[in-house]
């Protein structure tokens, strides 16, 4: 696709009719998969974690197999265009200048000539990728787009690119804390940069510490989130890491997971993952460049 070449569509809606399979048999391990994947912030990499949230969201929101798949799909394909845009402001460590900031602003523009390029998509996957970055209030580009004039599965890959977006590194600034990033979403919603139906689905599917998060408990026990936990969003099931004494649990014993919603215990502090130097604020540091 790079050099201008004709590439089979097939293969990768094979790839996401897989996601579907593996996503409908157990959602919180192919969450579990995105966590754990989420160190590497390169494009293919973080178009595919979009991808696997992307159909999460769907199959939260009832969607039937067939649209899910298409979702996958356009959550691979939907931000190939950055490839055009200069690696001086692709990895721009400070602000971006209105020119410069304008060239990212083309890259939809971009994804779309690319993927006229393959053969074997519907003509939903352009369009859907070339609206990826509208907002709902009609402050997103490239055409100013607002609320249901904006396509279905566009606003529900915005919100998965945005949470893939904010808990990957970045040239300008480390990862954000999964339960940091699930904040600012719902803050986002708040001023109707996300659908807040779409949001809700994430949230559901996610909960608000998502899996893999580091989590301190109000009895002093550290714990891992293992499960989410339904409606009960705030109260996951985990796994307990740590005892109020400061000691290790053991990793073998069925009393380590414990579902916070049936112990009637809260979460009082999410935890930077280890090893990751993760931002504990959404800071949100302005690029410069010059």
């Amino acid at each position: 696709v790079l050099k201008g070449g004709r590439v089979d569509g097939a293969g990768i809606a094979g790839m996401t009719a897989n996601f579907l399979s593996d996503l409908t048999s157990d959602t919180d391990s192919l969450m579990s998969v995105a966590f754990e994947a989420r160190s590497d912030a390169a494009l293919a990499d973080d178009s595919l974690k979009t991808s696997m949230y992307g159909m999460a969201i769907a199959l939260e929101m009832g969607l039937d197999a067939e649209n899910i798949r298409k979702i996958g799909l356009i959550g691979i394909v939907q931000n190939w265009g950055m490839v055009r845009v200069p690696k001086a402001i692709r990895y721009c460590e400070r602000s971006l200048t209105d020119k410069e900031f304008l060239e990212i602003k083309r890259h939809p523009i971009y994804t779309l000539e690319m993927l006229e390029k393959i053969s074997g998509f519907s003509a939903v996957v352009p369009l859907v990728a070339y609206q990826m970055h509208e907002q709902i209030n009609g402050r997103g580009y490239p055409r100013g787009r607002s609320g249901k004039s904006i396509h279905q599965y566009a606003r529900i890959l915005q919100v998965a690119d945005a949470y893939v977006a904010m808990t990957s590194p970045r040239p300008y600034r480390q990862p954000l804390m999964p339960y940091v990033a699930m904040s600012s979403l719902l803050g986002y919603t708040k001023i109707r940069k996300f659908d807040p139906e779409v949001v809700r689905a994430f949230l559901l599917t996610m909960a608000l510490f998502p899996i893999g998060s580091v989590v301190v408990l109000e009895d002093s026990r550290v714990a891992v989130v293992y499960r989410r936990n339904g409606n009960n969003y705030n109260q996951p099931i985990v796994k307990i890491l740590q005892n109020p004494d400061g000691t290790l649990a053991d990793p073998n014993d069925p009393a380590a997971i414990v579902d916070l919603s049936e112990a009637g215990i809260q979460v009082v502090q999410a935890l930077p993952t280890p090893g990751r130097n993760e931002l504990t604020a959404d800071t949100r540091p302005a690029p410069t460049c010059t």
